[in-house]
């Protein structure tokens, strides 16, 4: 069981992981049936595999790489 809600660790580490080169955006996902946390990057670079870990209290952290944001 995890110790925190999926939301209160995306509030926790949001600010930081936005402040990542390359990063887009963070929010919550699915991965295998099983909520993860999702970081949205431009692309996959040493810094952020870095900076992030794989998991946080028993939640995956899921890379998906999109290319920028925009307004449409």
């Amino acid at each position: 069981m995890n110790d925190k809600l999926i939301e209160q660790i995306l509030d926790e580490n949001a600010e930081k992981w936005l402040s990542i080169n390359g990063v887009v955006g963070v929010g919550v996902g699915q991965e295998a049936g099983k909520p993860c946390l999702k970081i949205y990057a431009t692309s996959l670079t040493p810094e952020l595999n870095k900076e992030v870990p794989n998991e946080i209290d028993g939640y995956q952290v899921v890379f998906e790489i999109t290319g920028p944001f925009g307004a449409l």
